[in-house]
């Protein structure tokens, strides 16, 4: 190491710089337009965005890999850059008792093209984005608020740091369910996606944000308030609202689903 120890410390202890945590993160994914109409077989939107945010066990975020040519016109060969290409992303799910996440992404894949005929479905009837968060605990985004009983409280917030959005997803494979006779374990499931393209956004532009957030509000759910009136949060504008995008999925799912059933 360069540096002192103590400066290490120092440096870590600013909040910056502190080491990131692999166990905090929340998985989004779309739904697929062709199965808009069907959720209720899942159990509804809220049903689903519960099933693969909460059981996303674990998440491997896709590699960036710069695809090159050779070229040799004397002496050493060269390589140039073409193109980039992802790998897959991988996400493995904690299986419930009712087989939810099984019988949806099998569903998923048979909607995509059936084992039992040769066609499959139009490309962007069956994609879907994949919105991966990070969060970190430790921030200075603080939420001061005012109960029923007029008493004042404060709640510190973890922070979302970056997100990961991967365009024009679909799984192409389902793993395997391996059961045993010996000591219990949890069932999982692997399944990988095929991508287009993937981005990462981060919120952290410099040390100082994170250190000089903050919210204060009179009423925690003013916030949800005032978004719903399209008013401006500034602070909580900088950092990605996930929970606002989820319901706002949620309530489009409703509204599209409530049309079809008067349309029938």
């Amino acid at each position: 190491m360069g540096i002192s120890f103590t400066r290490f410390k120092d440096t870590v202890a600013t909040g910056a710089f502190e080491p990131a945590r692999s166990n905090m993160y929340t998985v989004m994914i779309s739904i697929p337009p062709f199965l808009v109409y069907d959720l209720n077989e899942f159990g509804g939107a809220d049903s689903y965005y519960t099933a693969i945010d909460f059981f996303a066990d674990q998440v491997t975020v896709p590699s960036r890999n710069m695809m090159s040519g050779e070229v040799t016109n004397f002496g050493s060969m060269r390589r140039y850059a073409t193109q980039q290409t992802p790998t897959d992303l991988n996400i493995q799910f904690i299986i419930t008792k009712n087989q939810w996440h099984r019988n949806f992404f099998e569903r998923w894949m048979n909607g995509i093209s059936r084992d039992t005929e040769n066609r499959s479905m139009f490309y962007d009837k069956y994609t879907s984005d994949i919105l991966i968060n990070k969060y970190e605990p430790g921030s200075n985004l603080v939420t001061r608020f005012v109960d029923g009983n007029k008493r004042v409280g404060q709640i510190r917030d973890n922070k979302i740091t970056a997100q990961w959005r991967a365009v024009g997803c679909f799984p192409y494979n389902v793993s395997t369910i391996q059961m045993s006779n010996e000591h219990t374990s949890l069932l999982k499931l692997d399944v990988q996606f095929y991508l287009e393209r993937f981005r990462l956004g981060t919120t952290i532009k410099n040390t100082a944000d994170w250190t000089t957030d903050e919210v204060t509000i009179r009423s925690a759910r003013s916030v949800v308030n005032r978004r719903n009136r399209n008013e401006n949060v500034d602070t909580l504008d900088r950092v990605i609202d996930a929970a606002t995008d989820v319901g706002n999925m949620i309530t489009n799912i409703r509204r599209y689903t409530s049309d079809w059933s008067r349309l029938l």
